[in-house]
């Protein structure tokens, strides 16, 4: 008996060291990769480069135009520069092996499935702003054939098992497992939010038809919110919304109205709540815990949940948030992180743009003086390069964190939204300058 109570307390402590495994979800990796496009020496060409936080850098390929890195499995998909300027879009595996997707795709519509083993893309975008949408198995199989999946579409979005989108008639299209795709709405904004199962969107509103330039009355072109649930009806959230954004569980989603007010709205008793008014822009912590929001005269707010908002800053350049944490660049230079329950971290001054990784526990930021530094939470910074302008273009990831001004070709701009943006409330870069956080009345989607 002595010996089996022995046994049991063990057994007891190993799970108290190391939790139930079927209940406790590993926590994300740690991203470390950095990506350079370099100018070869007659300047007509790049080549791509990686490099880590502890190791130099190494050749990737040459001639590429754009890329996208398939981090779990370590492939490529790159976008191969011809002859005659166009780039064509191949996929090289983790041994370095490439072979050719398709004569061409829009760098921008790159998607690929959770699992990494389905690629989708848009091609022959017309001036519309329209084109075919494609998939491609990532099998690294030579015999592979892209297919096409719908064309004249605007817009899509990957969920569980299947895909939405967008067509030139602002048509609304789920497509499940294969299977013909099924009109869910219509009237809808491109823009598309996807949390699990659910489905987030716009619909464009002119409710006065009496109005002959809508652009006269705000409220007639104003926007209702609505959230689609696979096999139920569409539900609707809110009209009169200029902007949204939604918790990374599909739980929770706060909206901005043309009134300026702020609302979280939860999915599970259909209830809302203002969280504060006099709002310009705003952006939440991926569990909703946290906001940041910029009023209407040009200040900066931290909002917890359950607190009242307290000023930060003056202005904005830009912000990014993973769980429990938002990060936020001020006009001034000064780079900050909030992590819920603790006081504000001043990261860094003289910052012209950052990079916060899509787990939230490392970032990259450079300077006024052009140094690239790398840090993860808990240690000190690393400079990864003394000036980071001899690049043409330097990734974190897949996110664009630098590009020079002077190179004139096309590249893959970093694929945000994150799960909790959409729309008008991203985090938006230029090249060299970030875009200041902007008001709904400033920005388009």
């Amino acid at each position: 008996m002595k010996k089996q109570l022995i046994i049991a307390f063990c057994l007891l402590g190993i799970v108290f060291l190391f939790g139930c495994s079927g209940n406790t979800a590993e926590p994300p990796a740690i991203q470390t990769e950095f990506f350079f496009l370099e100018s070869t020496e007659d300047n007509k060409n790049f080549n791509l480069y990686l490099q880590t936080s502890k190791q130099g850098k190494t050749p990737i390929a040459a001639n590429i135009a754009y890329f996208l890195h398939l981090r779990d499995s370590n492939g490529f998909l790159l976008g191969t520069l011809q002859d005659d300027g166009a780039s064509s879009l191949d996929y090289q595996d983790s041994k370095g092996t490439r072979h050719r997707v398709c004569d061409s795709a829009e760098p921008d519509s790159l998607k690929v499935t959770a699992d990494e083993g389905r690629l989708y893309y848009l091609r022959e975008i017309d001036p519309a702003g329209q084109g075919d949408l494609y998939t491609y198995p990532l099998t690294g199989e030579p015999e592979n054939k892209q297919e096409k999946v719908g064309e004249y579409i605007l817009s899509y979005a990957l969920l569980p098992g299947g895909i939405v989108y967008v067509t030139a008639e602002e048509e609304l299209y789920l497509q499940k497992d294969g299977q013909e795709g099924v009109q869910i709405a219509s009237g809808v904004a491109p823009a598309l939010t996807v949390a699990y199962e659910r489905v987030f969107y716009q619909t464009r509103n002119n409710p006065d038809n009496s109005v002959d330039n809508p652009s006269d009355n705000p409220a007639a072109t104003s926007d209702s919110l609505f959230y689609y649930e696979y096999n139920h009806e569409a539900q609707k959230i809110a009209s009169n919304v200029t902007a949204f954004q939604v918790t990374a569980d599909g739980e929770q989603v706060f909206y901005l109205n043309t009134e300026a007010e702020l609302y979280r709205y939860s999915l599970q008793d259909n209830s809302r709540e203002l969280v504060v008014d006099w709002v310009a822009s705003f952006l939440i912590e991926n569990k909703g815990q946290m906001v940041i929001y910029k009023d209407l005269d040009g200040y900066v707010y931290l909002q917890e949940e359950g607190q009242k908002g307290q000023k930060v800053g003056f202005g904005c350049t830009t912000w990014a948030a993973a769980e429990g944490k938002i990060v936020y660049l001020a006009l001034n230079r000064e780079l900050s992180s909030f992590t819920f329950g603790q006081e504000k971290t001043e990261l860094a001054t003289g910052v012209k743009n950052f990079v916060l990784s899509p787990g939230g526990n490392s970032l990259a930021f450079y300077t006024i003086d052009e140094q690239l530094f790398y840090q993860e939470w808990g240690r000190k910074k690393i400079m990864l390069a003394p000036s980071v302008a001899p690049y043409a273009r330097v990734y974190f990831g897949n996110s664009l964190l630098y590009a020079l001004d002077s190179q004139v070709i096309r590249l893959r701009m970093p694929e945000v939204p994150p799960p909790t943006a959409t729309g008008a409330e991203v985090e938006r870069k230029e090249v060299e300058e970030c875009i200041p956080c902007k008001g709904p009345a400033e920005e388009q989607s």
